[in-house]
């Protein structure tokens, strides 16, 4: 079946096929104006000049191929021939510009510096030669030869490391001395130490850097791909391993270069374990650790230039021995045993070694591998791509783990040992539907929503889809892991960087929230790259942020020493239990009977009917006394009904049941006693807080009446309305308020999440009056008439063997008839336990919530003292203690109701 010419679906393809058309038009148009027309030369800018020498590769010169390189250079005011020049060498990716204060503060010293741009950076050409070490060096060397520079000191940043060596390498006697500022050299402190795991993250990057960023359309805003590739050509066409040979001969006789190592102690990308294993290396050298990272020239280029040019200075005149020692500016903290084992495990271990232990404990816990991952980076020196790699193992090893057993066992997948049982059942005919629909879409979010990141796998792997949108599903959610990954380890260590630079020094309380805050922050911030994330972030803060839908322990904790003040006024501390002397367990504190307090209300019309149907073994059983119970009861005689616990709170398991098959469900899944009652359809509800006039109230309200409505709350149940594109899951978290209670609607309509609701489609997403369930609670003050009042006092008063305070859930057709006290049904009635739930109303202050509640528990101990002095005897303590473990330890979890 095709869709309709002017159908939403064929709209949306129409859509997609333009956007296609039009976007790899605009990247053909910016491919051909990058490389397909003829730019003309970079103009110079002030003080760079170029200099014409031969191309060269690793073997040398090329023949009849030159280039113009570029460099800078600063003369001194009073030119001294007799000292060397000072060769400036920068890191990649760089040019000769880092130098421009560095440089003018050697010059000032009385030293001609010049600062070249390598081949292929800056403003030198690069289209020609090779880009590794040891061909830039030659390219150096063809340099110093044209400007007829005899004698150099070569000071070398970062990268420029591995050029310095080789120049220096080619003629010893022209080399005064050697200066390494945070510079590479030992293969075996680069990255992950391995040369071929080194080439294989150059390549990777040059393609990612290099290929990727031609899919954009960015008309050579992002640059050329080789000039955002050329520092990883560097590193893929050099070799750092014959540099220890080569800085073992320079470093000792009869060679002995002079040689300075200023080694940053922050910086991440050249550990100063480098710069300590360099200097062990080279008999001829000093070290000096600094407290800064590999910036730092751009942060501290005249204290820099100081250390250097007093070193320059002693070396200026040939033949003076080198001095050999440690100046540590930057002295490390102590580190406990456990620390220095760790870094020395982690050191040693290769790094398929390290990829597959952290690996397997991202496999487990990702939030718990990706910190570790962070924190043994910054403490044992682990090459943060070594981590990054380890990381995408292991979310990736989980996705192909399922995928693979999932498409081979199918359902048979919760029979794995180990495995079956932590995974998540799925609705298998909601989750085709979603995967026929959009498997790109939904392998791309699963990974960035928690909630659906296991759920959306085990389903795209057990639920038949066909090949082709199991294919694209995979595709799409391993693009997404990546980028999960690299966003959430990124994120992981600029926080434990931070964490140990700036905040652990005031005590392993801050170093322990500081990590803490890591963890929230890389389990939330990866979220946000998705909508349905950001959308599940805005209702996780909305209901942070209003106590409506604060956690009970929270919300009440204020009450606590109110009550106590009440308790001391009263002289009882468990004065309001002895509220309600009709109802047991202290009025209605916890664990009261449904059905037993029905059936102590007078007979009226307004009350709903009910049967009460035991807890059996059998749930074929159960369904046969509800069977009984309809043809017993008139008011029971037809669907639908409403099945619900006989001690249930929070709306907890009420159901409506439309056929018996419904009610055998039911009883499947609540063994507990249960209630079959009437159903009334509303369509409102109301619950009517009514409460006996205290001592301190003779006199008061209605004057033949015994009590008064203390508060009406106003119940509006949760519709949704479709739009013809979104499922119900977007709709309903799309939905300002709807989306702060998403969990609870999407579990009561779970086979319903994926489905497009059709445009004008209404959906009730909420039958219970209750606001747990999903119902709005609003302040309905404006029903309380003398009507009413005097309708609900004479039911409450009658209550047989006393009662004093309670809740009436009451449904009605007719707000005007419920006003005049007719024509409604009271669904049942709580006891002391009950809330003034007008405090909900979304509209309602903090300030006002818990004036409402306070008056409430005054009112209680009030006319619980009132009993007090009638013989009435409340709970003691341990009573209360008894009843509220037993009543917690029965009860279960709290199941959605429909």
């Amino acid at each position: 079946m095709t869709d309709a010419p002017n159908s939403p679906g064929t709209q949306r393809s129409t859509r997609r096929t333009r956007l296609v058309l039009i976007y790899v038009l605009l990247v053909l148009v910016s491919a051909w104006w990058q490389y397909g027309r003829t730019h003309p030369p970079r103009p110079l800018p002030p003080g760079v000049k170029q200099c014409a020498i031969p191309a060269t590769t690793d073997a040398g010169p090329i023949t009849d191929e030159s280039i113009d390189l570029a460099y800078r250079e600063w003369d001194p005011e009073f030119p001294d021939p007799a000292r060397p020049v000072v060769l400036l060498i920068h890191g990649t990716p760089g040019s000769s510009a880092e130098f421009t204060t560095f440089g003018d503060d050697l010059a000032s010293r009385g030293y001609r510096v010049i600062a070249p741009d390598l081949p292929g950076f800056g403003y030198s050409e690069g289209d020609l030669g090779g880009r590794s070490f040891l061909a830039q060096a030659r390219a150096l060397d063809e340099l110093l030869q044209a400007l007829n520079v005899s004698r150099v000191h070569i000071v070398a940043w970062h990268s420029g490391g591995g050029v310095a060596w080789h120049l220096a390498d080619f003629d010893t006697r022209r080399i005064a001395s050697l200066t390494l500022l945070s510079a590479i050299g030992l293969q075996e402190f680069s990255g992950s130490g391995s040369f071929y795991f080194e080439h294989a993250k150059d390549l990777a990057g040059i393609v990612l850097f290099g290929g990727v960023p031609e899919l954009i359309p960015h008309f050579g805003l992002l640059g050329s791909a080789d000039s955002r590739t050329a520092w990883l050509m560097n590193r893929w066409q050099s070799d750092q391993r014959p540099l220890r040979g080569v800085m073992q001969r320079l470093g000792s006789p009869p060679v002995s270069i002079p040689t300075l190592i200023i080694q940053g102690r922050r910086d991440l990308t050249v550990s100063w374990r480098a710069g300590d294993e360099h200097h062990k290396l080279i008999a001829s050298s000093e070290l000096d650790f600094v407290p800064y990272d590999w910036s730092m020239l751009r942060k501290q280029p005249h204290l820099i230039a100081a250390r250097v040019a007093a070193f320059l200075a002693y070396h200026d005149v040939p033949g003076l021995p080198a001095s050999r020692g440690v100046i540590d500016s930057a002295p490390t903290r102590h580190r406990r045993p456990q620390v220095l084992w760790l870094e020395q495990h982690v050191r040693g271990a290769p790094w398929y070694a390290q990829t597959s232990v952290i690996g397997k404990v991202v496999l487990v816990s990702p939030t718990i591998g990706i910190i570790g991952t962070a924190l043994l980076v910054h403490a044992a020196d682990l090459d943060p791509f070594v981590g990054m790699v380890a990381i995408m193992m292991g979310l990736i090893g989980q996705t192909f783990m399922i995928a693979v057993l999932g498409r081979l066992l199918g359902r048979g997948l919760y029979k794995v040992p180990w495995i079956g049982k932590g995974l998540p059942h799925v609705d298998e005919h909601d989750w085709r539907r979603r995967l026929t629909r959009a498997p790109s879409r939904e392998g791309w979010r699963s990974v960035f929503v928690p909630g659906q990141r296991l759920a959306s796998l085990v389903a795209a792997s057990t639920v038949d889809v066909g090949l082709t949108g199991f294919v694209f599903y995979m595709l799409s959610r391993l693009a997404a892991a990546i980028l999960w990954s690299i966003s959430g380890y990124a994120l992981a260590l600029v926080i434990v960087i931070w964490v140990y630079r700036d905040v652990a020094r005031f005590g392993p309380v801050a170093e322990v929230g500081g990590l803490i805050l890591a963890a929230v922050l890389v389990n939330v911030t990866p979220t946000l790259l998705v909508r349905m994330g950001r959308q599940r972030f805005i209702a996780s803060a909305g209901r942070f942020l209003h106590f409506e839908y604060w956690p009970a322990k929270v919300f009440y904790a204020p009450l606590i020493p109110y009550a106590a003040w009440q308790a001391l006024r009263r002289r009882s501390l468990t004065a309001f239990t002895a509220c309600n002397p009709g109802i047991p367990n202290g009025g209605g504190l916890a664990g009261e009977s449904k059905h037993q307090i029905l059936s102590a209300l007078p007979a009226s019309p307004l009350i709903l009917k009910h049967a009460l149907i035991p807890a059996a073994a059998d749930p074929q059983q159960r369904v046969m006394l509800v069977r009984e119970a309809m043809q017993r009861v008139p008011e029971l005689a037809a669907f639908p009904l409403i099945l619900k616990p006989d001690m249930g709170e929070r709306g907890h398991a009420v159901r409506l049941i439309h056929c018996h098959d419904d009610a055998l469900r039911c009883f499947q899944d609540v063994p507990q006693p249960m209630i079959l009652q009437q159903y009334h359809p509303g369509p409102h509800e109301v619950g009517v807080l009514w409460c006996r006039k205290p001592p301190s109230m003779a006199g008061q309200g209605e004057p033949d009446c015994e009590g008064f409505i203390f508060s009406v709350t106003l119940k509006q149940f949760p519709f949704i309305v479709g739009d013809g594109e979104q499922t119900l899951e977007e709709l309903i978290l799309a939905h300002p308020r709807y989306r702060k209670q998403a969990n609870v609607f999407l579990n009561r309509h779970h086979a319903r999440s994926g489905e497009v609701l059709a445009r004008g489609e209404s959906l009730r997403l909420a039958v219970a009056g209750n606001h747990a369930q999903g119902t709005l609670f609003l302040d309905g003050a404006h029903l309380i008439t003398p009507a009413l009042t005097r309708a609900m006092d004479r039911i409450a008063a009658n209550f047989k063997g006393g009662f004093d305070f309670g809740r009436f859930d009451v449904r009605y057709a007719d707000e005007e008839a419920l006003k005049r006290g007719e024509d409604f049904g009271i669904l049942e009635l709580n006891g002391i336990a009950s809330e003034s739930t007008n405090l909900y109303d979304p509209s309602s202050s903090l300030v006002r919530a818990y004036r409402i509640l306070f008056s409430q528990w005054r009112m209680l101990f009030e006319l619980g003292a009132w009993r007090q002095s009638q013989g009435v005897r409340p709970l003691r303590p341990l009573e209360i203690r008894r009843l509220l473990r037993h009543h917690f330890n029965t009860r279960g979890p709290i199941k959605v109701s429909d």
